[in-house]
């Protein structure tokens, strides 16, 4: 639902920009160089649908058994470890990040 998406999407936020904050300025420059904090955060949220959609399939076939809160242990860490690998200068690779955190 949009409401789910839009909830998804402000916990990557908060995942994000938390990481963000705890930086060190060089990691900081890193991170948002060119682009700007606000940027940042938009390009975080641009994989809200594909954590919704994602969402959507596995809640189909595990409804019972998935333990986790979505927003809380899915889409924040989400947006934490993409925030870690702007600052870091590593790559991001969003289908391993969010398969490990279903698992």
């Amino acid at each position: 639902s949009q409401d789910e998406l839009m909830l998804c999407a402000a916990y990557l936020a908060l995942g994000a920009r938390t990481r963000l904050l705890l930086a060190d300025r060089e990691s900081y420059n890193r991170a948002v160089n060119g682009i700007g904090e606000l940027e940042f955060v938009s390009r975080v949220i641009e994989f809200a649908p594909m954590i919704e959609q994602a969402w959507l399939a596995m809640h189909q076939v595990e409804r019972d058994s998935f333990d986790k809160v979505w927003a809380y242990e899915v889409c924040e860490p989400f947006g934490e470890a993409y925030a870690v690998a702007m600052l870091t200068g590593s790559t991001f690779d969003p289908a391993a990040t969010l398969d490990s955190l279903m698992n």
